[in-house]
């Protein structure tokens, strides 16, 4: 029998720390990674946002967030597990009294409460524990984020261990950003059939991948990889700069900000441009406040600014890219949506008009294959005969409308469709002598029901349409301050049978909108005000604090202050560009763990052992 060792070796880590460090670089190092492919059920709440009754669409493909639940929410429930099992077996329960008076845990246990509350009295049940459809963020999800922010508050509690996690982030942005600059120059890897495979592997659904014209990396869209990569490079670089350490792996930390930086000017994003601006004036300022050699820190965003100016001169799709971009916003401000034909509906005529009055109107004295019950007259009161063309099961009219357009009906027997300029449509049954629209669900819309809203009137198409949804948003907070809907409830909260006006400021009449495109809106909506203000203050309590400990650190060691700066930047990055894009799993789980990274250096640096 063989003898043990006299001095076997120990792990260098606790087992508890151990099971942390690998959930913490499967959060930031795999998980948003990961596209593949699962067929996901549709929350019956909410199905009717989705498929007609004709037609039910119960089950959707997902691509980017179901399979990075799952790597974000069992490893967090089994850490949870083991952390109560071996506080039973070693029977040493921590200051718990001491714990629950730190900031960050009472201000997230108050959004923890607020979000049980809404979920447990949601009518959207389902939804609220599971999440809504392409996102996937209920209960579980935020409970795991929560977990992973603690766990990361906990295990980082030096430098050398914020090193493991930083490596793991490294690793991802490498992969991911290389996917995005390929996509950025016209290489989409996800085009090629090794990648097709991959995404459907071990599923009997083929040919399926993400489809994108701006680059996207692996992440939900061209706004979450604007965003994710904002908060991203300056923690990357900064830790690039300050490291002290072997050289090959300040290479390695050069070379993921480089191509997370690459990835801000390949998305085209919005809140990618919001995050880096944020992260700039960041890393510009606190140094300027600081002691010593580290006001040196300041040269760090002059780089930045340098780096894409020479990318801008002399990078053609760069320079095509941002001045996308900038043109882009440049029409949004100036564009005025009271120009945009609007239509007002009286028992059964349909007024056309825009700014300089009336077009036409449109009377409907029956519906039939026939087609001898619509009377269509213009400005003036004249009536437009329409050239009609029969088909099996419907008529086509046809309007030409004086200084105008034309005017494209097709008829049915039980119901009509206005077809619009951009391919577009709605459809239209006339229903005890009035006008109805008709729902994606195949219910009547009654246009006398008036749709609050509040502001951006005549500004509906601000910033790539958010005036419209904020505008609709808005009027529902009030009733929200105490306990949202549940979480990821907003496709549910939001006015979508107000087809009229997702024509005239989304072009898409029966486009679902399922994100406030602002996270205190959605939280606010979702969870309700109490809980929106507490996970704001969550992230402010942090950006100031580390502030102010930055400018006061006078004996720091260069890599500590350039990573708690680096993380510093990186989450106002995020919390600014989350003003104007949506939380998704890709970017909020790798979010709460430099959150929780952040929280833990800064309790750290103050001796604190809680």
């Amino acid at each position: 029998m063989k003898k043990p060792h006299p001095h076997p070796k120990k792990s260098p880590l606790p087992h508890l720390d151990l099971l942390i460090a690998i959930t913490l670089l499967l959060a930031v190092a795999i998980m948003p990674l990961i596209v593949k492919v699962g067929i996901v059920k549709i929350s019956p709440e909410i199905l009717t946002a989705y498929s007609t009754k004709k037609h039910p669409q119960e089950t959707y493909l997902d691509v980017f967030s179901y399979w990075k639940g799952l790597l974000l929410v069992y490893p967090a429930v089994f850490l949870v597990f083991f952390y109560i099992s071996d506080l039973l077996v070693n029977a040493k329960m921590p200051d718990y009294k001491a714990f629950l008076k730190k900031p960050p845990v009472y201000l997230s246990l108050v959004y923890i409460v607020f979000m049980l509350a809404s979920a447990i009295v949601s009518p959207y049940a389902r939804t609220s524990w599971l999440g809504a459809m392409d996102r996937g963020e209920g209960v579980f999800m935020w409970l795991s984020y929560f977990i992973l922010m603690y766990a990361a508050m906990y295990f980082t509690n030096a430098t050398k261990r914020a090193e493991i996690i930083l490596l793991g982030l490294a690793f991802s942005s490498i992969i991911m950003g290389a996917i995005g600059a390929g996509q950025f120059v016209g290489y989409d890897f996800f085009k090629t059939k090794f990648a097709s495979d991959l995404v459907t592997l071990g599923s009997t659904i083929k040919g399926v991948s993400p489809n994108f014209e701006i680059a996207h990396g692996t992440l939900f869209n061209p706004n979450t990889f604007g965003k994710y990569t904002a908060m991203a490079t300056p923690l990357l670089l900064l830790v690039a700069v300050s490291y002290r350490g072997k050289k090959p792996i300040n290479a390695i930390f050069f070379m993921a900000g480089a191509l997370m930086f690459i990835g801000i000017l390949a998305s085209g994003s919005l809140g990618g441009l919001i995050g880096a601006i944020t992260s700039m004036v960041v890393l510009f300022v606190t140094p300027l406040f600081s002691k010593g050699k580290k006001k040196l820190f300041v040269c760090v965003p002059l780089a930045f600014l340098a780096m894409a100016a020479l990318a801008f001169v002399f990078v053609t799709p760069v320079n095509t890219r941002v001045m996308s971009l900038f043109n882009r916003m440049e029409r949004q401000a100036s564009l005025r949506t009271d120009n945009i034909p609007d239509y007002l509906f009286e028992k059964n005529t349909m007024r056309a008009v825009n700014a300089d009055g009336e077009i036409f109107t449109l009377t409907v004295n029956s519906v039939s294959r026939a087609a001898d019950g619509f009377v269509v007259k213009d400005k003036a009161g004249n009536e437009i005969e329409p050239s009609r063309t029969f088909y099996k099961d419907s008529t086509v009219l046809i309007y030409q409308i004086p200084s105008y357009r034309r005017l494209l009906l097709d008829v049915f027997d039980t119901h009509y469709v206005y077809h619009f300029p951009n391919d577009k449509w709605i459809n239209y049954a006339l229903h005890e002598g009035e006008i109805f629209g008709i729902s994606i669900s195949r219910n009547l819309i009654d246009f006398k029901q008036e749709i609050p809203a509040w502001g951006f009137e005549g500004r509906e198409r601000f910033a790539s349409n958010r005036g419209y949804i904020w505008s609709r948003s808005l009027p529902l907070m009030p009733k929200s301050f105490f306990i949202g809907k549940g979480p990821d409830t907003f496709i549910a909260i939001f006015p979508q049978d107000e087809v009229i006006a997702k024509q005239r400021f989304l072009r898409s009449p029966y486009q679902v909108v399922d994100k406030g495109h602002n996270l205190i809106i959605q939280t606010w909506l979702t969870t309700g005000g109490i809980s929106a203000i507490a996970l704001f203050s969550l992230f402010v309590f942090y950006i100031i604090t580390t502030f102010f400990s930055l400018i006061r650190a006078k004996d720091e060691p260069i890599f500590s202050y350039g990573l708690r700066l680096g993380l510093l930047a990186s989450i106002s990055a995020y919390c600014m560009s989350s003003m104007a894009t949506d939380t998704t799993i890709g970017s909020a789980g790798v979010f709460f763990v430099l959150l929780g990274m952040g929280y833990g250096l800064n309790t750290a640096r103050l001796g604190d052992k809680t």
